[in-house]
């Protein structure tokens, strides 16, 4: 026999019981939140402008970009959805919450079409030049990401995105960078001085650029660049390292900052080297993005009339018989680009050209279209192309170092390219993003790394510490946290959840009671219910 007072008391038990069972069914899921890598887009002021986005907090439901009101909503992307007509929608008139973009994974970036790598560069540029009023993330391709957009193309729940650690951004102060460059010493026929010695010099910046910061890794552009520097030096310090093969030019090895930034780390340079030596450079080499694509694009402020020029002349002469020798032959392209003071700087050879310093960048690329040179997709290089093409700087810088017609078979064996050096090398650089203003420790130290290889194969070694302008200001802030998915179970499921548990509790009140005091009992919580709202 059941007391009267329990009698009285099972049906507001029961139903706090039923809240809890109907919160836990509503909620439910796993006993794991899904939680997956996102990283955030950069922000920066540029000229007093703000660019970027300015928002790092999400907490918000998750949608399709196909969602009808998006407004207070992540909007998840996928790579092949995204284009910029959509971002520009998304952004504007649709007044998205946020952008989480799904990115193809690491692996898989090598093999995108043409056709897919540019538009989605162009998507990257687009957001690098506006000011975006909420978050934008990016996230690989994963198990958690495959997971949500499954979820959420098939309406199977309402999912909420929460980023973790995000933090409040702060400007960032005066950033100190550095330039590092080697020597190695020729001699002339009659033993002369490195003083008096005409200089080669070969060039590379080091930094990165793309639109998330923890993304830009800048394997080509130029990862690419500041290995075929250190490989370069390499090799020429075996080949130096006897007097009777020291060639009659003295060889510079430097490795720039800023590349980014207008070339910043070599107008620095340029400006703190003593003129004595700038006035012996006869050549220098800029080498950027020569890992990939099957040409090499020689650029050049060099107009057609100063072909004659003797130095001029003779420059143009080695790399085109150069790349005519090599098996099979290097294709060789001449593309020549008038420099405006008043305009940005394209290339690095551009700095050199405005002290009349005779100058060329080597590269990959026919333009110098920064989408090309600063995406996150740029994350890895053709090793055996980047180990031809560093031949081939090497085979022109030896025709004429030790002034031969014919070309030198000395760059094989130990003497060449070393596989092992630049395999290793290549993985590093692509682990590591290197935005100018934004070095973490892992950066400093890579660079570190590079300027004691130039310590080891030079006579002499330097760096030089410089500031960053402030026309640039960069955010700190955290650019990779976790982001957690949380799942709510669709509405539909949560109406035929409470109908469950009220017909089951109503069944256990039956069990108890009898089905003519449940009743009564129901119906007399339903009436206390209504008196206390009057």
């Amino acid at each position: 026999m059941v007391p009267r007072r329990a009698m009285a008391q099972a049906p507001a038990a029961l139903l706090v019981l039923a809240t809890a069972v109907f919160l836990v069914a509503a909620v439910g899921g796993e006993s794991e939140v899904p939680e997956f890598d996102a990283y955030r887009m950069v922000e920066y002021d540029f000229r007093d402008q703000q660019l970027g986005s300015k928002k790092s907090t999400v907490s918000m439901g998750a949608v399709t970009p196909s969602a009808a009101n998006p407004s207070r909503k992540m909007v998840v992307v996928s790579f092949e959805q995204a284009n910029v007509a959509l971002v520009d929608q998304l952004l504007g008139k649709k007044a998205a919450g946020g952008l989480l973009i799904v990115l193809p994974s690491p692996e898989s970036m090598a093999t995108l079409s043409a056709a897919s790598a540019e538009r989605f560069r162009a998507v990257e540029q687009s957001l690098m030049r506006r000011q975006v009023p909420v978050p934008v993330y990016f996230a690989f391709d994963g198990a958690e990401t495959k997971k949500l957009v499954a979820r959420l193309e098939s309406s199977s729940g309402d999912s909420q995105l929460v980023a973790h650690g995000t933090g409040a951004a702060s400007k960032k102060g005066l950033t100190q960078v550095s330039n590092v460059h080697g020597w190695l010493a020729g001699k002339g026929p009659k033993g002369e001085g490195i003083e008096t010695l005409p200089v080669i010099a070969v060039v590379a910046s080091y930094d990165s650029m793309a639109v998330a910061p923890e993304l830009a890794v800048g394997a080509d552009a130029n990862g690419s660049g500041m290995i075929a520097v250190l490989q370069l030096a390499r090799m020429f310090s075996k080949l130096y390292s006897g007097s009777r093969q020291q060639g009659r030019y003295n060889l510079i090895f430097v490795l720039t900052a800023a590349g980014k930034l207008d070339y910043a780390g070599t107008r620095y340079w340029l400006e703190q080297t003593d003129s004595r030596l700038l006035d012996r450079i006869e050549f220098a080499f800029c080498l950027d993005s020569i890992g990939k694509g099957d040409s090499i694009y020689v650029h050049t402020s060099k107009q057609p009339s100063k072909d004659k020029v003797p130095a001029v002349a003779k420059l143009f002469s080695a790399l085109k018989t150069t790349a005519e020798e090599m098996m099979p032959v290097l294709p060789l392209e001449i593309v020549r680009k008038k420099i405006n003071v008043s305009d940005a700087v394209a290339w690095e050879h551009e700095q050199f050209s405005r002290k009349d310093i005779l100058a060329v960048t080597l590269s990959g690329h026919a333009t110098h279209d920064p989408a090309l040179r600063s995406s996150l997709l740029d994350r890895s290089i053709d090793s055996g192309m980047l180990s031809r093409n560093i031949l081939f700087v090497a085979n022109t810088i030896a025709k004429v170092v030790y002034d031969l017609p014919a070309p030198l078979d000395i760059f094989n064996g130990t003497m060449g390219p070393q596989e092992k050096f630049i395999n290793a090398w290549a993985y590093q650089v692509a682990q590591e993003p290197r935005m100018a203003a934004l070095f973490d420790e892992g950066a400093v130290k890579l660079i570190m790394k590079a300027e004691s290889i130039l310590k080891e194969v030079s006579a002499e070694a330097q760096r030089q510490t410089f500031t960053l302008g402030t026309e640039r200001t960069y955010y700190d802030q955290k650019y990779k946290v976790k982001m957690s998915v949380y799942v709510v179970a669709p509405m539909s499921f949560d109406f035929i959840m409470m109908a469950a548990v009220a017909a089951y509790l109503f069944a256990m009140l039956v069990a108890m009671l009898g089905i003519s005091e449940a009743v009564k009992a129901v119906s007399d919580l339903v009436k206390g219910g209504k008196k206390k709202q009057r």
